[in-house]
């Protein structure tokens, strides 16, 4: 099953509208994510950096899953969906990427954040 099937089955109108199932979307697609990662060669990184850019996405209405060079601002993601963007990686991955690096380039695609965050994190 592809993500986007994940997505129509989870995402309806009423579901939207609550809380709690946007949790469950949340986890619908993390879960989807590092499970496809398996089959199409992602490494660990990847699939949770998919999975947070999938789920900004799906906020905007897009159920495509981000590819590595795919942009992410042509994909539907808006310049505040970038600053949560970089928020959450850096949650996800408990780091604190520094001022310099915060640029538009270094989150253009998930192959560039993923690039940031393997500096990051040797850096650290």
């Amino acid at each position: 099953m592809n993500l986007g099937a994940i997505v129509s089955e989870s995402l309806t109108a009423e579901a939207a509208t609550t809380s709690r199932a946007r949790n469950a979307l949340r986890l619908a697609f993390r879960l989807a994510v590092q499970e496809s990662s398996k089959f199409i060669g992602m490494t660990n990184a990847q699939s949770r950096i998919v999975a947070i850019a999938c789920h900004l996405l799906v906020k905007r209405g897009v159920q495509a899953v981000p590819t590595r060079h795919d942009n992410l601002r042509e994909a539907g993601l808006t310049s505040l969906d970038m600053v949560n963007l970089m928020l959450a990686v850096e949650a996800e991955f408990d780091i604190e990427i520094p001022q310099s690096a915060m640029t538009p380039e270094n989150f253009d695609t998930i192959a560039a954040i993923e690039s940031l965050v393997s500096v990051t994190l040797k850096a650290a």
